[in-house]
């Protein structure tokens, strides 16, 4: 999933159906970051076919940022949410709330 974020296409044969993790799930349908095959029979086919299109797409890199950029502007940044976490218990005294 980490892979969608940083600008690469994705196209997942999935037969185990790891669709029904909630990151992927959100990512295919919410973003258009993913693109899932669970059919048994077309599934690499239908991955190979899309990655085919993606690829004669000539403003692809741009299409993926902004949808990239989308999907990270509505995200909570976890590294910025710990540091100011704990920066922000630094500076409180141990055992005792500011009153």
């Amino acid at each position: 999933t980490q892979r969608c974020l940083v600008g690469s296409e994705m196209c997942i044969r999935d037969s185990i159906n790891t669709l029904s993790a909630g990151t992927l799930r959100e990512q295919e349908e919410r973003y258009g970051l993913v693109y899932c095959f669970s059919d048994p029979r077309n599934g690499q086919r239908q991955a190979m076919e899309k990655a085919a299109e993606l690829l004669r797409r000539p403003r692809l890199k741009e299409e993926w940022r902004e949808k990239r950029d989308r999907a990270l502007s509505e995200k909570v940044d976890m590294t910025r949410f710990m540091v100011e976490l704990a920066e922000n218990a630094l500076r409180k005294p141990h055992g005792r709330t500011p009153a």
